[in-house]
């Protein structure tokens, strides 16, 4: 059994990653700024980029931290720069083992937004230092940028395609980046340290065909129509301004832009994975939210005939 820490516990992958790593015996620490339990961890703590990690990491040995948390807003550069860098360093001097940095394929030095070039930053930190980074696609599944898209089409009966759909978009599915996550922490990182691994699949499926897939799977009657990208841009950022909540951010878009034309090299194969079909992707997406609701109602039932029989 292993200890594992995972910061940004209340995010989609960290959830995800806690539940398979709990489901092969190891313990499962979290880390998140929100001060809620999260259920799908052993225990967590409360801390934010740029607090320190000291409470959690003194309080039993650590064997691996995963690198989930991300801030996005004001500062978005120095605060997971110099933020993750602390905990990293902390965790060093902690003697932890292993560390995990989740980052993705829009990380470049002239990204165009303050997320890639952070994310490139970081890379370089973890590889020089024998750790391990991976890059990530769109990863499908009930939560992150997919659970956006989703919800666009589920509350506007017209959603805007942008670019009328050409960009290209790498995906990678929630179970199979959670087992190669795992496999990466029982080996102790084995023949994958000091690298950057890119872990989509190799693939690549325009954004009209992940819309559409969402749209036929999810059972949603929404309409597309083309809009330009960079338009929708400016209006984003405008609105960021604003104390709205956003289906997506510029952050996202900008990630979009980046890589309409861009050609990825994967090393989805070297991990032992076959490729999955963008349709059976969001298949099984679909069939999880199912899932989850089904688990959900019972509970809640459950939790009233409880209380019914507790009065009688």
């Amino acid at each position: 059994m292993k200890t594992v820490l995972i910061t940004g516990a209340g995010g989609f992958i960290a959830g995800h990653l806690a539940v398979l790593l709990k489901q092969k015996g190891h313990h499962v620490i979290g880390v998140s700024r929100s001060t809620s339990r999260n259920a799908e961890f052993d225990k967590t703590h409360t801390a934010a980029l740029g607090e320190t990690l000291e409470p959690a990491l003194s309080e039993q040995p650590i064997d691996a931290i995963v690198h989930c948390a991300n801030h996005t807003g004001a500062n978005e550069y120095e605060t997971n720069v110099v933020g993750t860098s602390r905990w990293f360093d902390e965790a060093r001097a902690h003697g932890v083992g292993l560390q995990i940095l989740l980052s993705s394929l829009s990380a470049q030095a002239d990204a165009a937004s303050e997320y890639g070039r952070s994310k490139f930053a970081l890379e370089n930190k973890f590889k020089s230092s024998g750790e391990v980074a991976f890059r990530l696609g769109l990863v499908v599944g009930n939560g992150g940028m997919f659970e956006q898209m989703k919800a666009s089409q589920r509350r506007f009966p017209i959603v805007p395609l942008l670019d009328n759909g050409s960009p290209r978009v790498y995906v990678l599915g929630i179970h199979a980046l959670c087992e190669i996550l795992c496999r990466c922490i029982e080996s102790r990182g084995e023949s994958m340290r000091g690298g950057v691994w890119r872990v989509q699949q190799p693939t690549p499926h325009t954004l009209r065909d992940v819309m559409k897939s969402i749209r036929n799977h999810f059972r949603f009657r929404c309409r597309f129509f083309p809009v330009s990208s960079l338009p929708v841009l400016w209006l984003l950022m405008i609105l960021e301004r604003l104390p709205l909540k956003l289906p997506v951010n510029s952050t996202n878009l900008r990630g979009l832009r980046a890589g309409r034309f861009v050609e990825f090299e994967s090393d989805f194969a070297r991990f032992g994975r076959e490729e999955e079909t963008l349709d059976g992707l969001v298949a099984r997406a679909a069939s999880d939210e199912v899932s989850a609701r089904e688990r959900a109602s019972a509970l809640h039932t459950g939790d009233h005939t409880h209380g019914r029989q507790d009065t009688n």
